[in-house]
């Protein structure tokens, strides 16, 4: 049931991001596309800092997590209510993008986007971009920071979130950016090379706790420019395949991250030296129990966290290889 309730959860907010970005190029100019595109990813930093802390509060103020889960639920439905009253399918000064009369077929549209090889290029620029948030933030990140700083789970929680919180600043600033200068492409290199610099020092190298949280904040400052890529796929295709380029391109990031999870799972494994932590929360050298779990050092993380950085460089040179329309 548990697995059901999953997909059916993954299914319902998947539409999110494709109705949001068919909306904006409904409403927006091309030039404006990348500004207003950019909130979405403000929206959703604010819904996973929302699942955090808050998240937490109302559990302790509920007294049950399902309690505190279906007020979430309910308030989202009330936000889906408001949306369908206030936002429109059609605009009148852009009727080629939202008249039923200029829609392809599914099958139709699908093959208009999968024969342009830049939309193949930018959905895996974003799924190789987007590992790093995936894997390192979504799962090793914590475990991370509490072996390389002897700090509490919920500490190194509040070091991964600037992630986070630098992606909900940084996108719409990007993407008025790139706006004012006409220019996607180039701003997106230069953030990426930035942010990848800065993940680099957290993963491979130990600095401080603080130091961390800084340099994961302008890494995800510099990750907003994930939004760019959704903005090109709009200039590349014709507008009205919009919502089958937004939705082609966003799978990158769910299937290349279900594949990078693992794949540092191995190589913690290869790099692994034998030692285990406790019931007690002691490093032994033997299996005691079948309460002991695998211990990792720092080391290993550093070396299994390669495959993120590298993740990072195999984005950028795809990013070079992708044509903005004005190139």
């Amino acid at each position: 049931m548990a697995y059901i309730a999953r997909i059916t959860t993954g299914l319902g907010v998947s539409f999110a991001t494709i109705s949001y970005l068919k909306a904006v190029s409904v409403w927006f100019e091309p030039r404006k596309f990348a500004f207003a595109a950019s909130f979405l990813a403000t929206a959703a930093m604010i819904g996973a800092l929302c699942a955090q802390a808050p998240l937490a509060y109302l559990i302790t103020l509920c007294g049950d997590w399902k309690m505190a889960m279906l007020l979430f639920s309910v308030a989202s439905l009330l936000i889906a209510v408001v949306y369908y009253i206030v936002v429109r399918d059609f605009n009148p000064k852009q009727p080629e993008a939202s008249s039923p009369n200029n829609q392809l077929k599914t099958l139709d549209a699908l093959k208009e986007v999968i024969k342009n090889k830049n939309n193949w290029l930018l959905t895996f620029y974003v799924g190789l971009s987007f590992t790093a948030v995936d894997a390192f933030a979504g799962f090793w990140g914590n475990a991370y920071f509490r072996e390389a700083y002897h700090i509490s789970r919920e500490e190194a929680a509040s070091i991964i979130s600037m992630i986070f919180i630098g992606m909900a600043i940084g996108s719409p600033i990007i993407g008025k950016l790139s706006e004012i200068l006409d220019s996607r492409k180039g701003v997106m290199i230069f953030f990426h090379i930035i942010g990848t610099i800065s993940l680099s020092f957290v993963l491979l190298t130990k600095t401080t706790a603080t130091m961390s949280a800084i340099l994961l904040f302008i890494f995800g400052l510099c990750l907003g420019i994930y939004m760019l890529s959704f903005a090109i796929g709009n200039r590349i295709n014709p507008i009205i395949i919009t919502a089958t380029v937004a939705a082609f391109i966003n799978t990158g990031e769910p299937i290349l991250g279900a594949i990078f999870d693992p794949l540092i799972g191995y190589f913690l494994d290869w790099s692994w030296t034998g030692k285990y932590i406790n019931k007690a929360g002691e490093v032994v050298s033997q299996y005691t129990s079948s309460s002991d779990i695998k211990y990792f050092e720092l080391e290993s993380y550093h070396f299994a966290f390669t495959t993120l950085v590298a993740s990072m460089i195999a984005s950028l040179v795809i990013l070079v290889m992708i044509k903005d329309k004005k190139d």
